[in-house]
């Protein structure tokens, strides 16, 4: 197959068991990585694509990931706790390199490089934040749907028979426990997640 597929990897939106599965089955791709791009930017002979997730749920993911990698500062103890420190340090009204800065309120170390670092500000950021330009030369898929990814792939590639993506689960993956994580923070919380992320629920149909 001649056109390569290009994958915009939003961060804990299932993106590494995407990448193993397409290797896995010799699929022509490439990998965005953690990097946006612009619409205007593609290329004809690429077909792009990228994934979202609830925005609870992902959030959640982030924290436990962080978590198990030893990131975070003492006091942040839970995705709840992660929530408070972001509101508190007033995350979401700062300019891109006032957010660097303010990693170290989070990390206990600021992030030098706001495409590369390990602790990007960009990973708290909405997933619509990424999509720049004409959304309408991405195809999107919600994380939920995984199945939806697989078959669009295999319909593109011309395969037939493959493993499933649930095979190629990422082993890092820290949120298997439940399928919504929004009681995991306060009310006031909630709607502070609600308000910031007010695009992701309305672009992509998640409930509040």
């Amino acid at each position: 197959y001649k056109m390569k597929f290009l994958y915009l990897h939003i961060n804990k939106c299932g993106g590494t068991s995407i990448l193993e599965w397409m290797k896995a089955h010799g699929i022509n791709h490439e990998n965005l990585g953690h990097n946006i791009i612009h619409a205007s930017e593609f290329e004809d002979d690429f077909i792009y694509f990228t994934t979202v997730r609830n925005p609870y749920n992902r959030l959640a993911s982030h924290y436990y990931q962080w978590e198990l990698n030893h990131f975070w500062s003492r006091d942040i103890t839970s995705p709840d706790k992660m929530i408070n420190k972001l509101r508190q340090i007033d995350f979401y009204n700062s300019n891109k390199e006032t957010k660097m800065i303010k990693m170290e309120h989070l990390t206990g170390g600021t992030c030098l490089d706001y495409r590369h670092c390990s602790k990007s500000p960009k990973f708290f950021e909405p997933c619509s934040s990424w999509i720049k330009g004409n959304p309408g030369r991405y195809r999107i898929f919600k994380l939920e749907e995984m199945e939806k990814v697989e078959d669009f792939i295999k319909d593109f590639a011309g395969l037939k028979h493959t493993s499933t993506l649930a095979k190629h689960r990422a082993r890092s993956t820290t949120t298997r426990r439940k399928t919504s994580y929004r009681l995991e923070y306060s009310k006031e919380n909630q709607r502070f997640i609600q308000e910031v992320f007010k695009e992701d629920f309305e672009n992509y149909g998640y409930d509040i």
